[in-house]
């Protein structure tokens, strides 16, 4: 429900995917991009859900060796693909596309390793980005889907803080919800962390609006 004011793009999502899952299509990738926080992960999480599908990470860990490299990140996603070759109940997610993106162009990596990754991928990629600035114009156009995700409106912030500050276990009242919903034009994960802080400082209304404020300004720069 945190993605209502998505609908059309969240089942459009969703289509496609049960679509590509049981055609076994090839090259099938789907893009949300957007500002840090404002849900792309999870709602790669959901879309995949509401498919039928399982969601694995890929690039993600960098084990004992530390943070993965570009090297690494594309390694382990190729060996993912490998491994779920044929499976008609699974995704990849690969977050933060552009860091890959980006060091492959401007390092002296191959574009159409890249391109060529695309076109065949034999189970659906789910990609994020923070910046598509940074990616290749050539890699773009090989998406199935590109879904932008913004702060979402008042009405649904209004949803989300509810939910959180239940989930919290933090006494705010459905007028005082109302009012940071239309005070805080926030990105969600901003909005937890700010309840979070509340939660463990044990503020109310104001604690969650300074700390939200404080993380936009420091996201803002303003």
């Amino acid at each position: 429900a945190d993605y209502d004011h998505l609908a059309a793009d969240r089942d459009l999502i969703e289509r496609v995917l049960s679509g590509a899952l049981r055609d076994g299509a090839k090259g099938v990738n789907v893009l949300l991009y957007g500002p840090p926080g404002t849900g792309k992960t999870e709602l790669t999480k959901v879309v995949t859900s509401l498919a039928g599908a399982t969601l694995y990470g890929a690039g993600e860990d960098g084990g004992n060796r530390g943070e993965s490299d570009r090297t690494t990140r594309l390694a382990d996603l190729v060996f993912s693909l490998r491994l779920l070759t044929g499976s008609t109940k699974a995704a990849l997610l690969f977050d933060e596309m552009e860091d890959v993106a980006w060091q492959l162009m401007k390092r002296g990596g191959s574009k159409v390793y890249l391109n060529r990754l695309l076109e065949t991928n034999p189970i659906p990629i789910l990609w994020t980005s923070n910046e598509l600035g940074e990616i290749d114009p050539a890699l773009l156009r090989r998406m199935t889907l590109a879904i932008e995700l913004k702060r979402p409106p008042a009405t649904q912030r209004r949803r989300i803080i509810a939910g959180l500050v239940r989930r919290a276990g933090i006494d705010v009242s459905a007028d005082d919800v109302d009012s940071l919903a239309q005070r805080l034009d926030a990105t969600p994960a901003i909005l937890e962390n700010a309840i979070r802080a509340a939660k463990l400082s044990g503020g109310g209304t104001d604690t969650i609006e300074k700390a939200a404020r404080g993380i936009m300004r420091a996201v803002s720069g303003v």
